[in-house]
């Protein structure tokens, strides 16, 4: 007899289908029925086919020991389509993908975490989230250590973004162009080389960016800040 694909490659299926470790193929609210009867939280992943984040989610952070076990002792998880369930998403104000939105047994969102996490970081932040440790203070406190870490400062960045502290991701971005900037460039042209891509897309979601790269001194000398007047 032929196994059902979705079996035989173990991947992960939407409400009342197959579903891979530490997932399971119920529905959200039939989720969160079980959850509340096993007093644990309800994990809802809300992502999108083509989001690579997600795909990053699925084969490394999702198949660590560790994080199978923290979760089916802690969680009852699903994974969401969020195109397939806009309401559900636009319930849980999901603008980004992943969203992975822990649910008490009420409804009601305890707290969520935005993007793709490896293992040992996924682990730290639910950790702090269960502690009371807000999305900024982990965020920030990932950063302790790695100030002068170009990538770590990145990943900051973004994570504020995925936060909707825009204020503070520009903020970040603008003080790499500093001569104090807390990241070792090499030269002022590398340090607008990488930051005006950065500040270019975080202008297309907080237009206040525009009028900062305008009125900044070393964006003012490059030529591609004409396009923001």
């Amino acid at each position: 007899m032929l196994l059902p694909i979705a079996l035989v490659l173990g991947v992960s299926t939407g409400a009342n289908g197959l579903a891979q470790r530490p997932f399971v193929g119920l529905s959200f609210d039939a989720a969160l029925s079980k959850a509340k009867g096993a007093e644990k939280m309800l994990m809802a992943e809300f992502s999108v086919p083509w989001s690579g984040q997600s795909k990053l989610l699925e084969h490394h952070t999702w198949n660590d020991p560790k994080v199978v076990e923290w979760i089916e002792q802690r969680c009852v998880a699903v994974k969401i389509d969020a195109k397939q369930e806009e309401e559900l998403a636009q319930r849980f104000r999901v603008t980004r993908h992943p969203t992975i939105v822990f649910v008490r047994g009420d409804g009601t969102e305890l707290d969520r975490i935005v993007g793709w996490r490896e293992a040992p970081r996924f682990l730290s932040d639910v950790e702090r989230m269960l502690a009371g440790q807000d999305g900024l203070a982990r965020t920030r406190a990932a950063l302790v250590g790695r100030e002068s870490d170009l990538n770590a400062r990145k990943q900051y960045a973004r994570e504020l973004t995925n936060l909707e502290r825009h204020d503070l991701a520009l903020a970040e971005y603008l003080s790499w162009l500093d001569e104090d900037s807390p990241v070792e460039f090499k030269s002022a042209v590398v340090r607008v080389a990488y930051a005006l891509p950065a500040l270019t897309q975080l202008a297309k979601e907080y237009p206040p960016t525009s009028q900062a790269m305008m009125t900044h001194p070393r964006c003012r000398r490059v030529a591609a800040a004409d396009r923001f007047r």
